[in-house]
């Protein structure tokens, strides 16, 4: 289920309620089927039985121009993991990788991540391409209001993870634009929206928005996971895991979130390796 995103303010509205799922990219884990040992997070560079698990990754189809219907639609059992098993020599390749990149934002490396690396990298690399030939138009925008709001570049894979860069882009439950942005958090960043514009739509003054916004979640947190968490889940709800935990590590608060918030910090990571080493 999909909330707004809501742009802390000193009053603060009442706190976010559960996201609905409607993103172009949603994904699901069946708790009720996994050992409890499963449920908990990952350690960095731990590879995990995946035959544990079942995974859904759901790009519905909702057709926004002739570009837009794009179904990813993949349906992960235990009879159907086989691919996920990463050889030992592909693991440390990936993991030394990840540990030269540079970056503000999260890239901690552990069996998660890896399962979204070759999801992105072998089953669907054809949609990998499709997103990399849109990053030619959409990344020179992104890198502008990124640089010009201090806001770490890689930031700009959020957008990839949110919308696959179609800047049409519409959810099931309304939210719309290369970010994803719902009516009400439209209104709070300033978009315009009326029967003739919608700004959510607009490359330029959508990504302002969201780099605004990512500022403002950042000023809440002081972490980037956590912001991510909060850009998925909400601010209010992460906020209330961190009251309850008393962590403020994604990590170490990972069981306590919902499988769309718990996928989406390692989607976010494996998406910036598919789309940097595509060519390797």
């Amino acid at each position: 289920m999909k909330v707004a995103h809501q742009v802390p303010t000193p009053a603060n509205r009442p706190a976010l309620r559960g996201r609905l799922t409607g993103r172009l990219l949603v994904w699901a884990l069946a708790l009720s089927a996994l050992p409890a040992a499963a449920q908990r997070a990952p350690r960095p560079g731990q590879v995990v039985p995946m035959d544990t698990v079942r995974q859904v990754v759901d790009l519905p189809a909702a057709t926004i121009d002739s570009l837009a219907a794009e179904p990813l639609e993949i349906a992960i059992d235990s009879a159907r993991l086989a691919w996920l098993q990463t050889p030992t020599t592909l693991q440390e390749l990936v993991g030394d990788r990840m540990s030269c990149f540079e970056t503000a934002a999260p890239h901690e490396f552990n069996n998660a991540v890896m399962a979204y690396v070759r999801l992105f990298t072998e089953r669907q690399r054809g949609y990998t391409q499709r997103v990399l030939e849109r990053r030619e138009f959409y990344f020179p925008i992104f890198e502008k209001y990124l640089a010009q709001y201090h806001l770490p570049d890689e930031l700009k894979y959020l957008s990839v993870v949110e919308s696959a860069l179609l800047p049409n882009a519409k959810s099931g439950v309304g939210a719309v634009g290369l970010w994803q942005f719902m009516p009400p958090t439209a209104s709070d960043l300033r978009l315009k929206r009326d029967e003739w514009v919608d700004e959510r739509m607009h490359p330029e003054k959508a990504t302002e928005a969201a780099c605004r916004y990512l500022r403002s979640l950042y000023s809440t947190f002081h972490d980037w996971e956590l912001v991510l968490a909060a850009y998925n889940w909400g601010t209010g709800n992460v906020q209330r895991v961190i009251r309850k935990t008393g962590k403020r590590n994604f990590w170490e608060m990972y069981p306590h979130m919902p499988a769309e918030t718990r996928n989406y910090v390692p989607t976010f990571t494996a998406i910036m390796y598919a789309m940097t080493y595509a060519k390797e």
